[in-house]
């Protein structure tokens, strides 16, 4: 009898879909589980959408609001004059804000989408859990809090520039204990997205992983993995 085949589940990046080279690749070649992160810019989970309808936002349209009701009490403006001030009062406080509007945004989604992951662990019990970027960040997360103690598979994960994005509000590396996971992370040296300085630092951050740098000119989404097979040979070798 064959023996069964072995799970992997994928983390996907941000506005990466079943679509995209990578995940499309994997379910071609070895079948995969790739949960919905939700993270397209049009969807509810968005760092975009959820930073803009946070509290900071809030507070840059209460000032915006303040700031078009100056004008109108000095100059008696109304209509499109006053709307037009309130529409440049809007900006202007979004633009003051937009670090704090980001970093609401980010750890809103953030946030979300580890619930989402966490969830496909506990009900797929994957044998290889493979991450990208966005992703990968969340592997690492469920690594380091022991959501997920198997194999993973981590394609330029950015872990610490969501730390960085959200103004280091999450507890990112809150951990049960010293993670014995197999790692592996694959990275670009010229990553213009996640520096692959960041994966050195998680290579010794997590006791048991190895970081293998790709040819340069494959950028973040490391496309060319695919074609000259390092992808296969890493998902094989993780899934021994």
């Amino acid at each position: 009898m064959p023996a069964p085949a072995k799970k992997i589940l994928y983390l996907h990046g941000f506005s990466e879909g079943p679509s995209n080279p990578k995940p499309a690749y994997l379910q071609q070649k070895y079948g995969i589980t790739m949960p919905a992160l939700g993270m397209y810019p049009t969807k509810r989970n968005s760092p975009v959408l959820l930073g803009l309808t946070g509290r900071w936002s809030a507070a840059c349209m209460a000032g915006a609001a303040a700031a078009a009701a100056v004008p109108w009490l000095l100059y008696g403006w109304s209509g499109a004059a006053a709307l037009g001030a309130w529409l440049g009062a809007y900006v202007a406080g979004v633009l003051c804000l937009r670090r704090r509007v980001v970093a609401e945004g980010v750890r809103r989604s953030y946030e979300k989408t580890l619930r989402i992951a966490r969830a496909a662990i506990e009900k797929e019990a994957p044998d290889l859990l493979v991450g990208f970027s966005w992703g990968g960040a969340l592997a690492v997360h469920c690594l380091l809090d022991g959501t997920y103690a198997g194999p993973c598979l981590l394609l330029a994960p950015a872990y610490q520039k969501l730390l960085l994005l959200q103004g280091g509000e999450l507890p990112f590396a809150q951990s049960s204990g010293t993670p014995s996971s197999r790692v592996l992370i694959l990275h670009c040296p010229d990553d213009p997205i996640t520096p692959v300085a960041d994966s050195r630092e998680l290579a010794d951050l997590l006791p048991n992983c190895a970081l293998r740098v790709v040819p340069p000119g494959q950028g973040h989404r490391l496309l060319g993995t695919i074609e000259d097979g390092t992808l296969s040979e890493a998902v094989d070798e993780m899934l021994l």
